[in-house]
């Protein structure tokens, strides 16, 4: 997977270069592994882990059976799944750290990582091509990954919306008004329970 590949068209922000570094480490992290699956045609033989460290071994066998399901069956996935969650939360704290608004800069990172999760299943389709035609990969029929990439968009959106709602903070009690406006008794109610609080940090401290 080339730098154009992932490189958006139009307005970049002043953080595009460092989200892009981040995202082209995982691509070539999934790019080194896809590629270990590659080469398993040149002498039938694969030796890879999995992204928990499982490892994964074949030899004189073909691609075929378990190997084929073990390659479409959730093997990519962790490491694009986790690799979105470590971007997207870095995003967020760089914009945390430079008191940014973060909206843009993690709609910016969600758009580079869905150009990777498109061309990682492209990848993973043409791979597939070349090991089940025995190194001539048109002989077969492509899988159509069209679902895995829908799946792996909406898995991006949904951590994307879930991170940038961070930024609303639960109320703090000692900032609670004793006295609430409100449409009660002569327009101004009298909060008991935030008075009662106030009092009691009041003796608390007078105590000690």
């Amino acid at each position: 997977m080339s730098e154009t590949a992932l490189d958006i068209s139009g307005e970049k922000s002043d953080l595009y270069p460092i989200t892009f570094q981040k995202i082209k480490a995982l691509d070539i992290v999934i790019s080194d592994k896809l590629m270990a699956w590659r080469m398993f045609s040149a002498r039938w033989k694969l030796q890879t882990t999995t992204y928990y460290g499982k490892e994964i071994h074949y030899e004189g066998i073909l691609f075929e059976g378990t190997p084929e399901i073990v390659f479409w069956d959730n093997f990519i996935e962790p490491f694009l799944e986790n690799g979105v969650i470590d971007i997207l939360n870095a995003t967020y704290q760089m914009c945390a750290e430079k008191n940014l608004e973060p909206h843009t800069y993690i709609n910016e990172a969600c758009d580079i990582l869905k150009r990777l999760n498109q061309k990682t299943y492209k990848t993973m389709s043409r791979t597939d091509q070349i090991l089940r035609g025995n190194g001539y990969p048109d002989s077969v029929t492509p899988k159509n990954v069209d679902d895995k990439i829908k799946n792996m968009d909406s898995f991006i959106d949904l951590h994307s919306a879930a991170i940038l709602k961070r930024g609303e903070k639960p109320k703090d009690k000692s900032s609670e008004d004793v006295i609430d406006i409100k449409p009660n008794f002569f327009g101004i109610g009298l909060n008991l329970n935030a008075l009662w609080r106030k009092l009691m940090r009041y003796l608390t401290c007078r105590c000690t």
